[in-house]
């Protein structure tokens, strides 16, 4: 080689030796995984750049992984919790669950704030135009509206739930959460101007016969996804009650005390269900101005938002109702509701449309204690 070669960088010295780590055969693996991974390419895609058979571009991608030759790292563990997701998601056959790691386990305010933020993303995703997005109330949902991003894509229609009460507290109310999310989202409001609970039967029929109030139900059918809390029910006198239903004045004393005794542990949108996630609490279903439990066990997407140890128990028999298709919730609530539920005996499926905006919807599997006489 002459001098000239040399001096221009052709010596042999110059070549760097091949990786020892990196194998001839690992080459090909190498740039099916950059094409798939950093330029996002389908398989069939690469297949035909590279004139090989998809089959083999999925066997190249699966091999990268398991060899370590790609690896991949998920950044969201110092913010969430996937093991405790895996664990509900799998008991509770939850299409979606995203456990939060709150900063302080005693601080209820950092765990509002931290499985609002988180929610609300969620929510915000999952939201397509001509959806007809309903909300419950309560701490929880107030949490995600708070979080909620600005939109003005969408179309949408934001639908209240369930009627209100003059006696719960400003900033949890329904009629107000409905309010705020339909700003934050540019939505079309469909509000319920109607009490949660009235007298008679008489006069929940008669208010149902109001344009302004039919107009709202209507759309109870029509719901594509349902964002609600979960309420605990308890004996009226605690200093911060967890349910709506345990606030005085939304029941009487007899008809909360008829509730607790008949097992109730836990209600969804104001509809009790005890601690096997069985529905109770009939007796208060005609005085009730809310979407009924056959409208929302329709629903395709039900979200439930739910925070802080004493949750536990009710997370538990709402998981169990098999209403619920997708959850955010903390860490201390998901930890008592997996030691509260125990391991699965048996699971069933619940019925969903086979149809969501032309998205094919697989059975979502529902647990089913034994002994229930359910068969799979």
């Amino acid at each position: 080689m002459s001098e000239t070669r040399r001096r221009k960088g052709f010596s042999s010295e110059a070549v760097a030796p091949p990786l020892p780590s990196l194998e001839a055969k690992d080459l090909v693996a190498i740039q099916v995984c950059r094409l798939f991974y950093d330029e996002q390419l389908t398989k069939i895609e690469i297949g035909n750049r590279l004139g090989i058979s998809r089959f083999r571009v999925a066997r190249l991608l699966e091999q990268a992984r398991e060899s370590g030759l790609v690896q991949i790292e998920y950044r969201d563990r110092e913010l969430l919790h996937p093991d405790l997701a895996q664990a509900l998601s799998q008991r509770f056959g939850l299409r979606l669950c995203q456990v939060v790691r709150a900063p302080v386990a005693s601080d209820p305010t950092g765990a509002a704030v931290s499985v609002g933020h988180v929610a609300a993303a969620v929510v915000s995703d999952l939201l397509a135009r001509r959806d007809v997005f309903g909300l419950g109330w309560g701490r929880a949902v107030a949490a995600v509206v708070e979080h909620l991003p600005a939109r003005n894509d969408l179309d949408i229609d934001v639908v209240q739930l369930a009627g209100g009460s003059a006696r719960v507290a400003f900033g949890i109310d329904p009629s107000e959460l409905a309010h705020r999310a339909a700003a934050r989202l540019g939505g079309f409001l469909h509000a319920l101007h109607a009490p949660a609970f009235v007298e008679t039967r008489e006069i929940r029929d008669a208010l149902l016969r109001e344009r302004e109030i039919v107009d709202t139900v209507r759309l109870f059918d029509s719901v594509t996804l349902a964002v609600l809390g979960i309420g605990a029910p308890s004996p009226v006198g605690e200093d911060s009650p967890r349910s709506a239903l345990s606030i005085e004045g939304v029941l009487s004393p007899v008809a909360l005390s008829q509730l607790l005794k008949s097992g109730a542990t836990c209600d969804l949108i104001l509809h009790a269900f005890d601690a096997e996630g069985r529905f109770v609490g009939a007796e208060l279903e005609d005085r009730l101005v809310a979407i009924s439990v056959e409208q929302f066990e329709r629903v395709p997407r039900v979200l439930a938002v739910a925070y802080g140890a004493d949750k536990g128990r009710a997370l538990a028999s709402a998981l169990r109702t098999g209403i619920l298709t997708m959850l955010v919730t903390d860490e201390a609530a998901a930890t008592q509701a997996l030691a509260i539920a125990g391991p699965a005996t048996n699971v069933r499926r619940r019925r969903l449309p086979p149809v969501l905006r032309g998205t094919p919807l697989p059975d979502v599997p529902t647990v089913v204690e034994e002994g229930d006489g359910v068969s799979p």
